[in-house]
């Protein structure tokens, strides 16, 4: 029995430690991005001379080479205590915006609106790099990149030690 009562514990304490290790509980908050700064991200899966860009068609998000566009530049803007909104300098009548088809979250630039899908908060992992959630997708899952050929596709994908989910930003001067 007491073995038993041990071994209950023990489990229950290994299942708590896990739940606590996967909570994303955000470990910085605005204040910690200058939202008069403007900055390029990328990420260690397409490594750091690929940054995130809108597409030509203007609503999707790719990685791609670093260029003179200003869609690779981005504001982060207040949206609330502990979130922001993603602003392209391109147009800042726009966000990235998460929508949901199926149980498919695709990643996209909208209009600025009061959208949970605009809301974005972020935790600071080990290495200090930023790993990037969305409110209305929640934050068992995060920004993520996927390569397709040779296409670098930004999506939210559930959270895990995925290299496309670890951000860098660099500060730009413009």
């Amino acid at each position: 029995m007491r073995f038993l009562l041990k071994t209950i514990l023990v489990i229950a304490v290994v299942g708590l430690m896990h739940a606590i290790a996967l909570a994303q509980v955000p470990t910085a908050t605005v204040k910690a991005i200058d939202p008069k700064a403007t900055y390029r991200l990328s990420n260690d899966f397409t490594g750091p001379n690929k940054f995130l860009t809108i597409s030509e068609n203007g609503v999707d998000l790719n990685m791609v080479d670093a260029t003179r566009s200003p869609k690779q530049l981005w504001i982060f803007s207040p949206w609330s205590e502990s979130s922001f909104r993603l602003v392209s300098l391109s147009n800042e009548e726009a966000s990235i915006d998460v929508h949901k088809h199926g149980d498919v979250y695709s990643v996209v630039m909208a209009e600025l609106g009061e959208f949970s899908g605009q809301s974005w908060t972020f935790v600071t992992e080990k290495d200090g790099k930023l790993r990037f959630s969305n409110k209305f997708a929640g934050h068992d899952r995060s920004l993520d990149v996927l390569k397709n050929g040779d296409v670098y596709s930004v999506v939210v994908n559930p959270t895990g030690d995925y290299t496309g989910q670890a951000w860098t930003l660099t500060k730009v001067n413009e």
